[in-house]
Order: structure tokens, then sequence, then C-alpha cells
């Protein structure tokens, strides 16, 4: 990674997650954002940013006591990553634990996303987490790397290590088809514990749509279209930014064009932090027919 792409994690993101506020009725609230260097570097607009951006525009239309903690996202059609994007915050519902809210996504007029996400008045009971498997390769390991996403642009926020499964794979669905160990290049007091959980949503699109590649057979250089459709996430526990965090995907079916891939993002020391789906659209160029 070039040292212009090294910034801190803590500038980035507060960088990316100032939004500016256009309007707000009491209803609908707008708000105006645009991807900081290095993440406008990449093409398109990430589908992580923009998951950090509704979350964070969900957040600011409610009382503070409220986190979130399950978000259902359309991706519709591709961002230029360059240009600002709107956002608009629909208000729900406000009940006595938990709020919904509705946000889009827009770009010149061209909607990119659309989501529901529902908010909760955080309550101490029932902290169960079940940990991690073992035998997986720590973020310092001697196993194979594979990487993928290490030194790109969207990445850039991270110490990314990612890792060859084939040593725990079999082939068959529900193995792990992408694992990687990501930390925050910041330090823990740096980052507003405010903008945590945007840092997990942006997380969790490290990569889904690959990894929900393996159960039809196909790699990053196999031809064809791959996008994000659709994606959901579960927040458990709050993200420690100064830890390693260990993310892994498992494809579950295929069909129709479409993959399906689950995935979970833990703390090195087995902390469930959250839970995600993603579906991909998966379609393939046939090979041309033989003479």
């Amino acid at each position: 990674m070039s040292g212009s792409h090294r910034r801190k994690a803590s500038d980035i993101f507060t960088e990316l997650l100032d939004l500016k506020p256009l309007s707000d009725d009491g209803v609908v609230a707008r708000f105006q954002a645009q991807l900081p260097p290095p993440l406008s570097d990449h093409g398109r607009f990430f589908g992580g940013a923009h998951l950090a951006l509704i979350t964070r525009a969900a957040m600011l239309s409610v009382d503070d006591d409220r986190q979130p903690h399950a978000l259902q996202n359309l991706f519709v059609s591709a961002g230029d990553a360059p240009e600002p994007v709107e956002l608009e915050v629909r208000r729900d519902y406000d009940g006595g634990s938990f709020s919904s809210r509705s946000v889009t996504v827009t770009q010149g007029g061209k909607l990119l996303c659309h989501a529901q996400l529902s908010l909760q008045r955080p309550e101490e009971l029932n902290d169960v987490s079940l940990p991690i498997l073992a035998g997986l390769p720590g973020p310092d390991s001697g196993f194979a790397r594979n990487p993928v996403l290490e030194g790109a642009a969207i990445t850039s926020a991270f110490d990314l290590r990612e890792f060859e499964v084939s040593p725990f794979a079999t082939g068959s669905s529900h193995d792990v088809s992408r694992m990687m160990w990501a930390k925050l290049i910041t330090e823990e007091r740096d980052l507003d514990p405010e903008l945590r959980p945007c840092v997990l949503a942006y997380m969790s699109d490290f990569g889904a749509t690959i990894g929900a590649r393996v159960i039809v057979g196909a790699t990053l250089k196999t031809p064809g279209r791959f996008a994000s459709l659709n994606h959901s996430f579960w927040w458990h526990r709050d993200l420690r930014p100064a830890d390693w965090t260990l993310i892994e995907f498992r494809p579950i079916t295929a069909i129709s064009s479409r993959g399906l891939v689950s995935g979970a993002i833990h703390s090195q020391d087995g902390r469930h932090l959250a839970t995600i789906t993603q579906e991909a659209l998966m379609r393939i160029t046939p090979p041309p027919s033989e003479a």
C-alpha cells in the first residue's frame, strides 16, 4: 500500500461519517455525504461505505440511548465514488424500546440503496456469545496468505490479513470460503464510540460476494458479472477499535444467478460482534461454443 493511503482510521471514518444536514421536518431528515480519500480512489462507491452512512444517518435521527441492532439493505444501482450522495431518513416508528427507520441513498437523483433499520435501547440481559471455531489461524499465524483486499483503497483504514481457507474447507456449502483478520489503524481512544457501529457495518461488506462464488466453482478470474444485491446485518456487541477482529464468510446456496452467503465478525477473544447475510449476483459468462 502506498504511503498516501496510510491514514488513521479515526480520521477517515470521522470524515466519512460527518454528514451534512440538509433539512429536517420532524418526519424526514436529509443529509449529504461524500467519500474522503483514499476511499474515493475506488471507482465505484463501496457498498460498505453505503452501509456505514446509512447506519450513521439513522443514528442521527434517534435519541442517544438507542443503538442499531438490525439492518436490511437493497443495493439498487452502482454509485460514482468521487461524487456526493444524499441520504433521506424517514422516522417510521418510535416506541418505548425500539425505533424503526427507512433510509434511501441517491446520487444525482438516481436511487443507489434502500434500507430498513431497527434501533433499540440496550438491555443488560441474556448476554451469550458462541466462540469462534477452534483451530483457525490467528492474525500472526504462519498459514498461507491470500491478499485479495490487502492494500486496496477501501481497506486503507485497516491492517488486513486474509488467509487461504483450503485447510478448513471440504468444498461443500457452509464451509468457510473467505477468512480475514482486520484491525483499525488507530488507538482505542481515537474513534468516537458513536461511530463504531458504522465501522462494523462497513467491515461487513469485505468480500461477501467473493465468498459466495465458491459454491458454483467461480473465482476472481471467472468472467461474468458479480455484484451485491441485498445485505442483512445484525449488531451484537461493541467493536473495540484497537483489537483484531475475525471476518469469515460461508456460502449457503445458489440459484438463478444468485448466491447467498452468511458471515460473522468476532473479536480475537471470541466475542461475537455481528452476523451477516448477503445475496450476490453471479452471472457467469458461458465459455465460447466449440466450432
